[in-house]
């Protein structure tokens, strides 16, 4: 597989659980055609593709001498530099607007410098090794490579079943301390707008409980549903996304704050992976990713503020996420 010569955008990704990797050459498709789909936080950015290409990858005949090849001619982006105390500034900003009233949750992130030529044979092979239990991809959109592993599913339909997640709350594996009340609470509020947007469909709840993900755990319920094909995925979508485990509440109030005060442009980072077949639609939230670009690897990562939230501890547990991809 020549991955250097490939004009075509293409993704290589594995499935959370599953062991074979699946390799796609995409072309521009129809929204009511397509086989994968990529939407920035800000909604400006909205792609859909279909597969030109379409095979199966055996971990042992894995190319990983190719991926090391496949960053020249890229685009260079302008990253800011996220000091502590630029970092700490706007977290006390953040949560003061909370403890006036305005907002019950928001979510603030940064960007990371990775390398400046990372090897990324390496650093996918170790993310498929590290994190099973995650969506792991590799997205080359001609200028601009994206590759993550992220463990938020956003929706899963198949055999008509609607399967979401509340995945808010993070510690490390490290040192576990009890759950505390501020993480609880940020979970809490994630189901209640995940349960509350699927209220039509009687959704049901299950007990929240804690996955490891390596270096990390996050408390995590599982919700589920009936699903009829007269439903709108679109809708169910837009309905759900940008839930408040990257964005926060009141939703629209949330948006727009963000965009206007985090202090740079998300990108792809915790906007939405699609992929459609015929059988299945299943769409998970963009974290634990990374931009590569010809100015090197931009790292983002993010934590939910609460009025409890105190900005040290916020930016530790950034530190915490990063490390999934500087890790390696």
């Amino acid at each position: 597989m020549d991955l250097k010569n490939l004009s075509s955008p293409y993704i290589l990704y594995r499935f959370p659980d599953e062991e074979n990797f699946v390799f796609e050459e995409l072309t521009i498709a129809d929204k009511n055609d397509f086989t994968f789909q990529i939407q920035s936080f800000n909604q400006e950015k909205n792609y859909f593709f279909k597969g030109l290409k379409n095979f199966e990858i055996n971990p042992k005949d894995f190319p990983s001498e190719n991926l090391n090849e496949i960053s020249q001619g890229l685009k260079n982006f302008e990253s800011p530099i996220f000091t502590w105390e630029i970092y700490r500034n706007k977290c006390d900003f953040f949560i003061q607007e909370i403890q006036k009233g305005r907002f019950e949750k928001l979510v603030l992130s940064r960007i990371f410098k990775g390398l400046k030529n990372p090897n990324l044979g390496e650093l996918f092979a170790n993310l498929s090794k590290k994190y099973p239990k995650a969506l792991i991809y590799l997205l080359h959109l001609g200028d601009e490579i994206w590759l993550g592993a992220t463990p938020e599913l956003l929706l899963e339909i198949k055999n008509n079943k609607l399967q979401t997640m509340a995945l808010a709350g993070t510690r490390s594996t490290e040192n576990p301390h009890p759950w505390t009340q501020k993480e609880l609470y940020e979970h809490q509020v994630v189901v209640d707008y995940i349960s509350k947007a699927l209220e039509n469909l009687n959704p049901n709840v299950e007990e929240t409980k804690t996955i490891t993900l390596n270096n990390l755990q996050h408390l995590m319920t599982p919700i589920s549903a009936n699903w009829s094909d007269e439903s709108s995925v679109e809708h169910l979508i837009s309905r759900l996304h940008p839930t408040p485990a990257v964005c926060g509440l009141p939703q629209r109030e949330a948006f727009e704050f963000i965009l206007e005060n985090e202090g740079y442009n998300r990108s792809f980072y915790t906007g939405i992976l699609g992929f459609k077949n015929q059988t299945s639609i299943t769409y998970f939230v963009n974290l634990r990713c990374a931009r590569i670009s010809h100015s090197g690897m931009d790292v983002f990562v993010g934590g939910g503020i609460t009025a409890a939230s105190q900005a040290l501890a916020e930016w530790e547990e950034t530190e915490l996420k990063a490390k999934v991809l500087l890790d390696f």
